[in-house]
């Protein structure tokens, strides 16, 4: 993906939720603030409630007001229902209607809060709503898609770059310095330690919405209360992830030759601080490829498997014990007949080593690059 692509697919995500949070916030800072304000009798001359019904057959309601004050003299006019604008499926906007059209029909004075800085500024009921809670997740959604495609795009081209200039292009990649493939446990925590608290923040929303709701039974609410058991399921992986990284540490495997050729037998060592507790070790080699796939107006990032082959490796004592720590040999027959690695073209092509053995305590797993470019 190019920088100007990854751009212009990006920055329309990226605006559209900058605006979607920053309207949830500013409703925020307005019913925090409002806290302070003035309540002031006025005149509810006009009341209506607006009723859409979607396709799916749902129906949402809009509270449509116009109310008059008097503040020293000078005469305002109001249409604020309440902090949030637009419609919802709440039951509220129901009972708020039929509220406001008692004072209207009595002609009695409803009490509305007044800001005493700016008296031109009103509403009618201080109150959270759905939409208050859940704009501010949609628009970290939005915000967060685009600014990951643009991340993505921006890495990528740069990473592309890199490998053009240099003299060969495993040496461009810079992953098999002295001729060692490197596992990277740490990235693996950061990157689930990021989606669980993604999942969080966007499910505890919804969670802390539906709970504060007087419109949704206790029945409802414990239903939706049980949702945060995703992130936490996540959070728990997580720290499954950190307790193999501390344990085990960056692993690497040492091979015999940079680059590796295809239709050759590939000889490696795995080396390991710590001894892997095991008889076997699995071992899974596996070249994709992945893409851009158009269809219309949709696009969609596929990856294919192209070869894919699973053996077993026995571990002696833990492991042959030397200098650098535990070492256990894995000979790997790479076929001949498949793509070389390519990192530069639309569709990129990846060799990749998975070794995972079953150890008391915290299973050992690694993902290792293979540099498969003869």
């Amino acid at each position: 993906m190019s920088k100007k692509f990854g751009l212009l697919f990006s920055l329309p995500f990226m605006l559209a939720g900058l605006f979607i949070m920053g309207l949830a916030i500013n409703w925020w800072l307005l019913y925090l603030s409002s806290a302070n304000w003035d309540r002031i009798p006025v005149t509810i001359i006009s009341n209506e409630i607006e009723r859409h019904t979607s396709s799916e057959g749902g129906t949402s309601f809009h509270n449509k007001v116009a109310y008059t004050y008097t503040i020293d003299g000078q005469h305002y006019t109001g249409d604020r229902a309440t902090i949030s604008s637009g419609g919802s499926s709440g039951s509220h906007h129901i009972e708020w209607h039929e509220e406001l059209e008692y004072y209207r029909e009595k002609e009695e004075k409803f009490m509305a809060w007044v800001n005493p800085a700016d008296p031109s500024e009103s509403f009618l009921f201080r109150r959270t709503t759905m939409g208050m809670f859940v704009l501010l997740p949609f628009g970290m959604v939005f915000f967060m898609a685009g600014a990951g495609v643009c991340t993505f795009a921006f890495w990528g081209s740069g990473k592309q770059r890199r490998i053009k200039r240099a003299a060969q292009p495993w040496e461009g990649e810079g992953l098999w310095t002295n001729n060692a493939a490197r596992s990277a446990p740490w990235k693996s925590v950061a990157i689930t330690s990021v989606i669980a608290l993604f999942f969080t923040m966007f499910i505890g929303v919804f969670v802390l919405a539906i709970t504060m709701s007087e419109d949704v039974g206790t029945a409802a609410q414990a239903g939706v209360s049980s949702a945060m058991l995703i992130p936490g399921a996540i959070w728990l992986y997580a720290l499954y992830l950190v307790r193999r990284a501390l344990r085990y540490g960056h692993t690497h495997l040492a091979l015999s030759e940079v680059p590796v050729t295809r239709g050759s037998t590939m000889e490696s060592l795995l080396v390991s601080r710590e001894p892997i507790q095991a008889e076997l070790m699995r071992c899974s080699l596996v070249c994709t490829k992945t893409y851009w796939e158009r269809r219309g107006n949709k696009s969609t990032h596929r990856t294919e498997t192209l070869y894919e082959d699973e053996f077993e490796v026995s571990i002696h004592n833990g492991g042959l014990r030397s200098e650098q720590g535990y070492v256990v040999p894995i000979t790997v027959d790479i076929p001949s007949g498949y793509q070389l690695r390519d990192q530069i073209s639309a569709e990129k092509i990846t060799w990749k080593l998975t070794v995972s053995a079953a150890t008391p305590g915290v299973d050992f797993k690694a993902v290792y690059q293979l540099p498969v470019y003869a």
